[in-house]
């Protein structure tokens, strides 16, 4: 990052890992130091706690999906929900995420109860989706696992037949290559003949980064990294990323604001927002954190 700023590099991608986003953050930042782009990490508290003034954010955080499956769920009327709990950090986080997303669209969760993968014979409960599942009502099931090494086994195996959210359910996504509308078939197309395979979330939202820096030219004419950051800022800035709404990035805390795929295996249950949510500024604003719920103190003002 260093060899780049000296030579005058104004933006980086980087697809890294949320503690190396946050260290690259902070080293060396100035007015001439490069725009950094997250291009992978969903962590919320980049967003939150940890976010910082040149870094702005453009594959959805974890919150955004969340949300997203949220409104899934009111939309459908599958009210009553039980949460899946995995164990590790990502987990507890992702578990969170949804379960702030369930309270916020005023959905119930009947019950959090936790799952664990081991070979250990006094834990073999903890893995039994049938016992998991069972002695209680629910509309939908939500498997917070960040991996995904339990959650593919979930759908089609609970006690009651009905909808699993995660895993190989019903996830959310940033890009789903068969979208069929708005011109995403062409964008699909382009990425699979150029790399041979199916355009990913991570494959988008990389390619929004760089659409984001040369509009960011065009707007602003700017080239240094004060004048991308300005121009990306600017309430005037507005992005096509073939999902068939303007694309923005919050002023609160530098997420690129999006509309959110609803998939399962090949196809697409949904797009959130989803039609009856409403917001005062901006219905993609129903995604993620709002200003007044927003702990970014970096950009405060």
């Amino acid at each position: 990052l260093d060899s780049w700023s000296a030579k005058g590099v104004s933006a980086v991608i980087l697809d890294l890992p949320a503690d190396w986003v946050t260290a690259l953050a902070g080293h060396g930042a100035s007015d001439g130091a490069p725009v950094l782009f997250n291009a992978t990490a969903t962590d919320d508290a980049l967003r939150g706690q940890q976010c910082h003034a040149r870094v702005f954010h453009v594959v959805p955080n974890e919150r955004m999906f969340a949300d997203a499956a949220a409104q899934l769920l009111a939309a459908r009327r599958w009210s009553r929900v039980l949460l899946l709990q995995g164990p590790e950090p990502a987990d507890q986080a992702m578990g969170k995420a949804y379960a702030d997303a369930l309270r916020k669209f005023g959905l119930k969760t009947q019950a959090t109860r936790p799952f664990k993968l081991s070979n250990d014979p006094r834990e073999r409960d903890l893995g039994n989706i049938a016992l998991l599942t069972s002695n209680i009502d629910y509309d939908a099931v939500i498997v917070a696992d960040a991996d995904g090494e339990f959650a593919r086994g979930v759908p089609f195996h609970t006690i009651l037949p009905r909808p699993v959210l995660g895993g190989d359910g019903i996830v959310a996504q940033a890009w789903q290559p068969r979208f069929e509308r708005f011109g995403a078939p062409q964008l699909s197309r382009r990425f699979t003949k150029a790399n041979g395979r199916p355009m990913s979330g991570w494959d988008w939202s990389t390619w929004m980064a760089m659409k984001s820096v040369t509009q960011a030219l065009v707007d602003g004419k700017d080239p240094s990294p004060k004048g991308i950051r300005s121009a990306l800022r600017a309430p005037t800035m507005i992005l096509d990323g073939f999902k068939g709404t303007r694309l923005s990035y919050r002023a609160w805390d530098q997420q690129l604001r999006q509309p959110i795929f609803l998939s399962y295996g090949s196809g697409i249950a949904g797009l959130a927002p989803f039609d009856g949510f409403q917001h005062q500024r901006d219905v993609l604003d129903t995604l993620g954190f709002d200003q007044p719920e927003s702990a970014c103190k970096a950009l405060a003002g």
